[in-house]
C-alpha cells in the first residue's frame, strides 16, 4: 500500500496492518447487490481493521473515528467510475494504535477534514482540499489536491499535487470592488505544524484579474506556501515544485527542488 514508505521518517506504516479477522463490507447503489446502501451505516458496523469498499455511485456524508478503511472502487477522476459525497467527509479522534485511510473518491462539501486524531491517517487518490487540525501523523499520496490547511500536525505528502485555487474574477475592471482585486490563496497553509513535501508540487493560486480596453489587472499571487510557527521540509524527488501563482510580475517559469 505504501510506495512512498522509503521517505517516511515516522511509522506510518501501522495504517496498512491488517488484523488477521478484518472483513470486507461493500457499498453500493440500490440494486446492485451490495450490503449497504450508504457509506455511514457501513462504518458504523464496521470493526477495526475492516475495509469498506464503495463502489461508484452517489452517497451521503460520514464520519470516522475507528481503525477502518474507506476506499472508492474506482477512481476519482474517471468519469464513470467515480464514488461521490455528497456531504462531507470526516476521519475524528482516533486513539493511540492502529490508523484509518480514506480514498478513491471525491467529495462535493467543503474541505475533508481530519481533527484529534492520536493514530496515524492515510488519505489517496482525493481531489479535493483538505483540513488537518491537532492530528499526530498524517499521509497524502497519490492526490490531486485543492488547498491544504495545517495546524498542531505532523503531515507527509508523497506524490500530490496542490493547487492553492484562483481570486474571484471580475470581468471589466470597472466591476472591482473598493478593496481591490483578490489574491490568490496559498497551496498550502501551515500553523504549528510539520510538513514534509516529497515528489509533490505545490502551487499557489493566481491572482484575481479584471479587462479595460484591452488591458487586464492582476491581484497578489497566492505563495506557495503560507507558514507561520512552521517547518516546511522538501525532501524532493521527481516531480517535485513549489511556486506562486500567476500574476502581471509573477508569470515566469516556477523554480523546481
Amino acid at each position: 500500500m505504501f510506495r512512498y514508505s522509503r521517505w517516511l521518517s515516522v511509522p506510518l506504516l501501522a495504517i496498512a496492518a491488517p488484523l488477521a479477522s478484518a472483513n470486507t463490507l461493500t457499498v453500493g447503489p440500490a440494486g446492485s447487490g451490495a450490503t449497504y446502501t450508504d457509506i455511514q451505516p457501513a462504518v458504523d458496523a464496521a470493526a477495526p481493521g475492516d475495509t469498506i469498499l464503495v463502489l461508484p455511485g452517489f452517497y451521503g456524508s460520514f464520519a470516522v473515528s475507528k481503525p477502518i478503511h474507506v476506499t472508492g472502487a474506482g477512481s476519482s477522476l474517471i468519469p464513470g467510475t467515480t464514488t461521490f459525497v455528497l456531504g462531507t467527509a470526516e476521519v475524528l479522534g482516533l486513539p493511540p494504535g492502529a490508523g484509518a485511510s480514506i480514498g478513491g473518491m471525491r467529495v462535493t462539501t467543503g474541505p475533508i477534514r481530519l481533527a484529534g486524531n492520536q493514530a496515524p491517517v492515510e488519505l489517496f487518490d482525493l481531489p479535493n482540499a483538505i483540513s488537518i487540525e491537532h492530528c499526530d501523523r498524517v499521509l497524502i499520496a497519490d492526490a490531486s489536491l485543492g488547498w491544504l490547511t495545517v495546524a498542531s500536525s505532523t503531515v507527509w505528502l508523497a506524490g500530490a499535487s496542490l493547487d492553492g485555487g484562483n481570486g474571484q474574477n471580475w470581468g471589466p475592471c470597472s466591476f472591482v470592488p473598493p478593496s481591490g482585486l483578490a489574491p490568490g490563496r496559498p497551496a498550502i497553509d501551515a500553523t504549528n505544524a510539520v510538513v514534509y513535501l516529497a515528489e509533490t508540487s505545490v502551487r499557489g493560486g493566481n491572482g484575481a484579474s479584471c479587462q479595460t480596453l484591452g488591458f487586464s489587472s492582476y491581484g497578489p499571487a497566492g505563495p506557495a506556501v503560507r507558514s507561520v510557527g512552521s517547518v516546511i521540509k522538501h525532501v524532493g524527488g521527481p516531480g517535485s515544485l513549489v511556486a506562486p501563482g500567476a500574476n502581471t510580475t509573477l508569470g515566469s517559469a516556477p523554480p523546481t527542488l
